[in-house]
């Protein structure tokens, strides 16, 4: 494809399983891969993304298996899946490194993308994201609990609850936004078996030695890292062992007034700081 401006989508197929992607902005340079969180389609990034593309990025947007257009397999949802499928929609997208940003879920998804093809990461951006294998914070863990009982009756349930659990309990100012918001976290997951085989794989990646967190904190990251936060984000604040105190080399911003979908409460901040680490050395 000639230099210039891209706006369109693609379908990228990894073992039978299609993937929906986004991909925006100009065809030169590394791209920008941003990841979505559990129950978020592609529009969540909408207001970040227009301000990258505008900034002169290109913007490619995955739309998580089980979610959204992308297929929606009875299983096949463990950390491993995901990141292979990044990786696959990175080789269709181009042989170069990319810019990895992951939100929540995406972020853990990142995570193990960096450690396992370190020369197809240009820089890593980890927004509101654990890592698996760090102590959580109790408000995590009362989440995740909360999810999984949700689940346990059904997708229709659990979709009908999400937008009531502190994960997307938001402070979106605009009215037309904060309702298309509840009507994704409400519609975008598809697949019953999401939620019941990913938050089981967690702890299994947690329990293997040395886990990704462990790895993270013995330097093995060759990427810049971003840990991208709202202030107020009950996932990511009060754990044992922030992020980037524990990770050599991270740069840390807290957004003040920023819940966990500081995406979507705070795009300008966001796209602002993404930038700013986006910038050459």
């Amino acid at each position: 494809m000639s230099e210039g401006n891209r706006t369109g989508r693609r379908t990228v197929e990894r073992d039978g399983v299609r993937l929906h992607v986004d991909d925006s902005g100009p065809t030169g340079g590394a791209p920008v891969v941003l990841l979505s969180g559990l129950a978020m389609s592609t529009a969540g990034w909408d207001p970040v993304a227009d301000r990258l593309v505008g900034a002169g990025h290109r913007v490619v947007r995955p739309s998580t298996r089980g979610h959204g257009p992308s297929d929606a397999p009875s299983s096949g949802y463990r950390l491993a899946d995901l990141a292979a499928d990044v990786v696959a929609v990175l080789d269709a997208v181009g042989p170069g490194p990319a810019h990895l940003v992951g939100h929540s879920l995406g972020g853990m998804v990142a995570v193990q993308v960096a450690l396992a093809h370190p020369d197809r990461v240009a820089s890593l951006a980890l927004l509101g994201a654990p890592v698996a294998g760090q102590p959580p914070a109790p408000a995590f863990l009362a989440w995740a609990g909360q999810v999984l009982r949700l689940a346990r009756d059904g997708l229709p349930a659990l979709l009908a609850g999400l937008p009531e659990t502190v994960a997307f309990a938001h402070r979106i100012p605009d009215p037309a936004l904060a309702a298309a918001v509840h009507a994704q976290v409400t519609s975008t997951l598809r697949a019953p078996a999401f939620v019941p085989e990913n938050f089981a794989d967690v702890p299994a990646v947690a329990a293997v030695r040395p886990t990704p967190w462990q790895r993270l904190r013995a330097g093995e990251l060759t990427a810049p890292l971003l840990v991208l936060d709202g202030a107020d984000d009950p996932l990511v604040g009060g754990g044992a062992e922030p992020t980037a105190a524990h990770v050599p080399g991270a740069r840390s911003v807290a957004l003040p007034g920023a819940g966990h979908l500081a995406l979507l409460e705070q795009p300008d901040a966001v796209a602002a700081e993404l930038l700013r680490a986006l910038r050459p050395a």
